[in-house]
């Protein structure tokens, strides 16, 4: 049994709902084939491009949550990163550019953050292990403004008056709340770059 030492997310006061209703992982294909390709059956797996993501089904949780993650030390990058999370991935003539923001409503937030550094590292590497090592890559990591955090805390304390009864309704707002956009940091103050050239 994991301990909140081990894995903070044991004693979530929202009970592991990034777990439980696990959407839109983002996976490499070798963590795709790793973790989640012999559970194929009873998850909605979408492949896009080299990349897999991998979201439950049928209102069932990531199939590695008993009672605590039984990857957890092995857990993919896309976990790992969390409560950051990667918002878009696109292509600028050669180069992989990669927005994170931590728009995510982790109530152990402020202490599961990671050092910005650190982020760049983990998504450049996960980038390259996407789209293959001689990628140019660049990340960006975005910060959460005093606006864009009460809007997300009054969405959270909508969607927490939803039923079973509204699941759909509680699935849509799932995935429009992710959409609130981020203050952009100023050029050259809060960017970060991780390159690595042909």
């Amino acid at each position: 049994m994991e301990t909140s030492f081990d894995n903070p997310c044991v004693t979530c006061s929202i009970g592991q709902d990034c777990c439980k209703n696990l959407s839109g992982l983002m996976l490499t294909e070798s963590e795709y084939e790793q973790h989640f390709a012999r559970h194929r059956e009873t998850m909605l797996v979408e492949k896009k491009g080299p990349m897999y993501e991998v979201s439950v089904k049928d209102g069932k949780p990531c199939p590695y949550w008993n009672d605590g993650c039984e990857i957890y030390t092995d857990r993919p990058m896309d976990c790992r990163l969390f409560p950051y999370c990667i918002d878009s991935i696109n292509h600028d003539h050669g180069r992989l550019l990669l927005t994170v923001n931590s728009q995510t409503p982790c109530p152990q937030k402020s202490k599961l953050l990671l050092p910005e550094g650190e982020v760049v590292a983990m998504v450049s590497s996960f980038a390259r292990g996407v789209f293959g090592n001689d990628s140019v890559v660049e990340v960006e990591v975005e910060h959460e403004t005093l606006l864009t955090r009460l809007k997300r805390r009054v969405k959270d304390l909508i969607a927490r008056t939803f039923s079973s009864a509204t699941r759909p309704a509680y699935r849509l707002w799932r995935f429009f709340r992710w959409k609130i956009p981020a203050q952009r940091p100023a050029l050259g103050d809060q960017k970060h770059k991780a390159e690595r050239r042909q």
